[in-house]
C-alpha cells in the first residue's frame, strides 16, 4: 500500500513539474528574456495595473564585446546619426564610433584648436574632458558642450571649426559661469544649447554662431506658496529680500528634436518651483501643442497608499523614435517610459538592481529603429532592449489609426484586445474606429470602457443627431402630446386650486400642499407656523430628509457616463447619509441652540419642518439636473449647472426668509444668525470628531491593557 502511494505521488510531481517546465518555457518563449521587473499600465484612475512584458534585455555592451581596450567611464551621452552609434565618454576624453551592433570603429581622442581660437595664437591640441553632452551631423561632425571650459565646439574632420562661448546679451548675467550642459541641431541649422546657470530657457544661435534668442522658458505655476512669497516681499526690508530665495523658471534638463522639427524637452518638477509640465512639445512658436487640450502625466504615477506622497520622477533624458513615440529615462527608479505621439502611455520597464536587465546609474537613452539602448555610468555598459509582440502589436495598433484604413485598424486592436483586457487605450482606440465608421453607438461602448469622456460625448452627439433624424415624426408627435397633456394639467390644477369661498385659506395651504405654498409665499406660509399648528406634517418633513438622502444616492448611480466618473466600490453609505441626513441635523440643531441664546421665537418642531420644506428646490432641480446628465453632451453642461444654482438659490431665499420669519428677525439679524449656525455646526462638529477620537483611543487602551494582562497570566 504504501509503495502504491508513494509511486501515485511520484507521478504527480513528476506531471506538476512538467506543467511548470512548459508554463515557464512558454514565458520565456514569449517574452525572449526573463524580467527581473513587473509591467503595468494605468487605468483612468491613475491606477497601475498588470500589463503584459513590452521590452526585453536583448543584450549588455561593455568594453569586452565593444572592441575597446579601455573600459567605458564617465560616459554620459550617445548619439545616432543614421550610420552609427556615437558614444560621449567624457572620463577618457574620447567619443567613440560605433555600428549598429555597438562594435567600435573609430575613436576621436584629441582634436586640433586652430591659431584662430586657440588662446595662445597657434594650433593647439585640445581634448573634451568634462563635457557633457554632444550632437553628430549627419556627415560625421561633432557639436559639443565643452562644459568644462564653458563654450561650445563644432568639430569637422578633427579640427575645431566654430567656437561658441557666452554671448554678449542684456539678459544673460556675464558673471555666470557658461556651462553648456546639452546641444542639439535644429531646422535650418540653428543651434539649442542647455546652460546650466541661465533659467530662461534654451538659447538658440544660427548656423554661424550668433545668438538669437531663448527658446522654451518653463513658466512658474501659481502655486500657494508662489502666491505667498510675492504678497509678503512687498512688506520685506532689504536684507529679508537677500535672504529670501525667489521661484524662478526651472531650466530644462534635455531635449530632441522630432522629424517635423518638434522641440521635445523634459524638466524635472519640484515641489517649491511646481512646472507644470515636465514634458513638453515645443512649435516654432514657443507653444507647448502636446499640453494644449490637457495636462499629461508623464513618468512614474505609483505612491505610498498610506501617505499619499508621489514619488517624484527625475527625467534626465529624452529621445523620439523613427515611429514619432517618445522615449523617457527616469533617473529616480530606473525606469523607462514610452509615449505615443499625442502623450498617451504605452509602456514602461527597467529598474535599479544587480541583476541583467536592470540598471546601476541610467544617464542617457538613444533608439536606433525598435530597441532602445540604456546608457550606464556605474555599470559602464550599455543595454540594449528589444520590444516584444505585445509591444510590436500595441505601437501597430496606435499607428494604425493615422492609416485610414478602418478595417486593418479594427483587426489590430482587437488583437492586442486578447492579450491584455486591462488596457483602457485599447477601448479608446477601437472606440475612435467605429467613431470613424459612423458607427456611433458601438464607438459610445468602447469609450465608456475606456472611460473616455470627452471622446464619448462627441459619439453621443451625433448618435443623437441621427437618431432625431431618423425618427423626427413619431418625436414630434409625442411631443405635441405630451405639451397638450400639460396644458390641460395645469388648467385642472388651477381650476382644481382655486380660492374656496368657505375658507380663508386656499387649497394650496392645507396640510399636504403647504410645501408647495411656501415656494412662493415662504413669508406668508411660516408665519402661518404659529398659528395653525396642525399644517406642520412630520410625515412631509420626513420624507424630504429622506428624498434627499435616496436622492443623494441616485444622482452617484445614475448620473450619466459623461458627467459622472465615479465608481461603485467608491460609494460609502455613512459618508452619503452624513452629507445628507447628517448635515440637515447639524443645521437644526446648530440653529435651535444658536437661536435660543439670540432671542429667537422658533421653536425645533418649526425649524425642522421650515427647513426641510426649504429642500424641495434643491431636491427638484437634484433630480432634473439627474435626468438630463443622460441625455446631454459634455458642451451642454451649462444648462445642468443653471439648473442647480437656480435649486440652490430658491433654496437658500426660502431657508433665509423662514429664519426670518419662525424666529422673529430683522434681514441683519438673520444674517448674523446664519453666521452663528454655520459656526455652531462647526464647533459641533469639532466635539462630534474629538468625542468620537477619545472613545477610539480608549477602546484601544483597554485592548492593550487587556491583551498585556492575558499575556502575563
Amino acid at each position: 500500500m504504501l509503495k502504491t502511494i508513494c509511486k501515485r505521488w511520484l507521478s504527480l510531481s513528476a506531471v506538476v513539474l512538467v506543467l511548470f517546465g512548459t508554463m515557464a518555457g512558454a514565458v520565456y518563449a514569449r517574452s525572449g528574456f526573463f524580467t527581473p521587473y513587473s509591467n503595468y499600465e494605468y487605468n483612468y484612475y491613475k491606477e497601475s495595473v498588470s500589463a503584459p512584458v513590452s521590452y526585453v534585455l536583448d543584450k549588455v555592451y561593455d568594453a569586452s564585446n565593444m572592441n575597446l581596450e579601455t573600459a567605458l567611464s564617465g560616459a554620459n551621452d550617445m548619439a545616432f546619426n543614421g550610420s552609427s552609434m556615437f558614444i560621449l565618454d567624457s572620463n577618457n576624453n574620447r567619443i567613440i564610433e560605433t555600428d549598429v551592433n555597438l562594435k567600435a570603429k573609430k575613436i576621436y581622442t584629441n582634436f586640433v584648436m586652430p591659431a584662430a581660437f586657440s588662446a595662445s595664437g597657434v594650433d593647439e591640441t585640445i581634448t573634451i574632458e568634462g563635457a557633457e553632452g554632444f550632437y553628430v551631423y549627419d556627415n560625421g561632425d561633432f557639436l559639443i558642450a565643452d562644459t568644462a571650459n564653458e563654450r561650445i565646439i563644432k568639430i569637422h574632420e578633427g579640427r575645431v571649426v566654430q567656437v561658441i562661448t557666452q554671448p554678449d546679451s542684456p539678459s544673460i548675467d556675464k558673471e555666470s559661469p557658461f556651462y553648456v550642459r546639452k546641444v542639439v541641431v535644429g531646422s535650418q541649422g540653428r543651434i539649442y544649447a542647455l546652460v546650466e546657470s541661465i533659467n530662461q530657457g534654451a538659447l538658440v544661435f544660427n548656423e554661424d554662431g550668433e545668438f538669437l534668442s531663448f527658446y522654451g522658458s518653463n513658466k512658474v505655476r501659481k502655486t500657494g506658496e508662489v502666491i505667498y512669497k510675492y504678497l509678503w516681499r512687498k512688506f520685506m526690508s532689504e536684507e529679508q529680500l537677500q535672504q529670501m530665495y525667489t521661484f524662478t523658471p526651472v531650466n530644462m534638463l534635455n531635449f530632441d528634436i522630432d522629424a517635423r522639427g518638434f522641440m521635445i524637452s523634459v524638466t524635472q518638477d519640484t515641489s517649491d518651483v511646481g512646472v507644470p509640465n515636465t514634458v513638453r512639445r515645443l512649435n516654432y512658436e514657443n507653444n507647448d501643442v502636446l499640453n494644449s487640450n490637457k495636462d499629461h502625466v508623464f513618468g512614474d504615477l505609483e505612491w505610498d497608499r498610506d501617505r499619499k506622497k508621489v514619488n517624484a520622477t527625475a527625467l534626465v533624458d529624452v529621445d523620439v523614435d523613427f515611429e514619432g513615440f517618445y522615449v523617457l529615462l527616469d533617473a529616480t527608479r530606473g525606469r523607462v517610459f514610452v509615449y505615443a505621439d499625442d502623450g498617451s502611455f504605452v509602456s514602461e520597464f527597467g529598474l535599479y538592481g544587480a541583476q541583467a536587465g536592470t540598471f546601476g546609474n541610467p544617464v542617457a537613452l538613444e533608439t536606433i529603429g525598435e530597441k532602445i539602448y540604456v546608457m550606464d555610468a556605474q555599470k559602464n555598459c550599455i543595454h540594449v532592449f528589444s520590444p516584444t509582440e505585445y509591444a510590436k502589436k500595441y505601437r501597430a495598433a496606435l499607428l494604425s489609426l493615422e492609416s485610414g484604413d478602418l478595417d486593418q485598424s479594427v483587426d489590430a486592436w482587437q488583437e492586442l484586445l486578447n492579450e491584455n483586457t486591462n488596457n483602457e487605450l485599447v477601448y479608446y482606440g477601437l472606440g475612435r474606429v467605429y467613431d470613424e465608421a459612423k458607427e456611433y453607438e458601438t464607438a459610445m461602448e468602447y469609450f465608456k470602457l475606456a472611460k473616455d469622456q470627452e471622446s464619448y460625448s462627441y459619439s453621443f452627439k451625433e448618435y443623437r443627431k441621427n437618431m432625431i433624424q431618423d425618427n423626427f415624426l413619431p418625436m414630434f408627435i409625442v411631443v405635441l402630446v405630451l405639451v397638450a397633456i400639460c396644458l390641460v394639467a395645469v388648467r385642472l390644477v388651477k381650476k382644481k386650486l382655486a380660492g374656496r369661498e368657505d375658507s380663508a385659506y386656499s387649497v394650496m395651504e392645507s396640510k399636504w400642499l403647504f410645501p408647495l405654498y411656501t415656494l412662493f409665499h415662504p413669508a406668508d406660509g411660516f408665519i402661518q407656523f404659529k398659528t395653525r399648528k396642525h399644517i406642520r406634517s412630520w410625515e412631509m418633513t420626513t420624507g424630504f430628509i429622506v428624498a434627499w438622502f435616496l436622492l443623494s444616492v441616485l444622482k452617484f448611480f445614475a448620473t450619466g457616463f459623461i458627467f459622472n466618473d465615479k465608481r461603485t466600490q467608491d460609494f460609502s453609505l455613512f459618508i452619503t447619509a452624513a452629507a445628507s441626513i447628517g448635515l440637515y441635523f447639524l443645521f437644526v440643531i446648530a440653529n435651535w441652540a444658536i437661536c435660543t441664546l439670540i432671542e429667537g421665537k422658533g421653536t425645533l418642531p418649526e425649524i425642522m419642518t421650515m427647513t426641510s420644506y426649504a429642500l424641495l428646490p434643491y431636491l427638484v432641480s437634484s433630480l432634473l439636473v439627474t435626468i438630463c446628465s443622460n441625455f446631454f453632451c459634455l458642451d451642454e453642461g451649462s444648462f445642468m449647472t443653471i439648473i442647480t444654482y437656480i435649486g440652490l438659490v430658491w433654496t437658500g431665499l426660502i431657508l433665509f426668509v423662514g429664519l426670518m420669519t419662525i424666529h422673529e428677525y430683522s434681514a441683519g439679524k438673520t444674517v448674523v444668525c446664519i453666521l452663528l449656525t454655520v459656526f455652531g455646526m462647526a464647533v459641533i462638529l469639532f466635539l462630534i470628531i474629538l468625542f468620537y477620537t477619545l472613545i477610539t483611543q480608549t477602546v484601544s487602551f483597554a485592548i492593550s491593557v487587556v491583551q498585556e494582562v492575558s499575556l502575563r497570566l
